[in-house]
């Protein structure tokens, strides 16, 4: 079951118990199935706490090691005294940056997804479109949870990378997504705004 947990690290006890029955026949007792489930995550997820004490030096890294490269941390040492709590982490490699300053449509099309890892939050993403129509990744933000804040940050830094002005001739394509309507009408209130389902018929 290791792969499977790995996978799915929010998986519930009583339904590895489940798998257990029906693929394999064994009727495995609930603490069996907790201490198995916790030593696998232990051992191959890592310490979270260690992993996420070093985020401030991989921006850095990728800020030298990539020239142009926007990565910002934004940390909140107020909700928990004396510790310093992930917000917003906010990546736009130069080479995407670029890209889409080059060669790209003038769309940006905005969506959120829920985290559904041992780790929660919000993934919030730019994608523009390229010359063959396809989907060009720009920006991606890990938040904590999607809110206007949330949104206007990551669109500050987004108008920051590609140089975004109110009267630029850019079109916004998004669904209602939660505080995102109300960021993009304060920061860039001139731009085209168009309702958009693509991600609801592909899948």
């Amino acid at each position: 079951m290791r792969d499977r947990i790995i996978s799915h690290p929010d998986i519930r006890v009583y339904k590895l118990q489940e798998i257990l029955k029906i693929e394999w026949g064994l009727h495995v007792g609930r603490s069996i199935c907790y201490k198995a489930k916790f030593n696998v995550i232990s051992k191959f997820m890592g310490d979270w706490k260690l992993e996420f004490s070093k985020l401030l030096d991989y921006a850095d890294m990728i800020k030298r090691s990539n020239p142009g490269t926007s990565c910002w941390v934004r940390s909140d040492n107020e909700t928990v005294p004396g510790k310093h709590i992930l917000k917003y982490f906010y990546v736009c490699f130069a080479a995407l940056k670029n890209g889409w300053l080059e060669g790209c449509r003038k769309i940006i099309g905005l969506d959120g997804y829920f985290l559904k890892g041992a780790c929660k939050g919000e993934l919030l993403v730019a994608v523009g479109k390229n010359g063959n129509q396809q989907m060009y990744p720009i920006a991606w933000a890990v938040v904590d949870q999607e809110t206007k804040h949330s949104w206007s940050w990551f669109l500050s830094y987004l108008i920051q990378d590609l140089q975004l002005g109110d009267g630029d001739g850019i079109t916004i394509m998004s669904d209602m997504q939660k505080g995102l309507e109300s960021a993009v009408r304060e920061l860039l209130s001139r731009v085209e705004r168009r309702m958009c389902a693509r991600h609801i018929w592909t899948n």
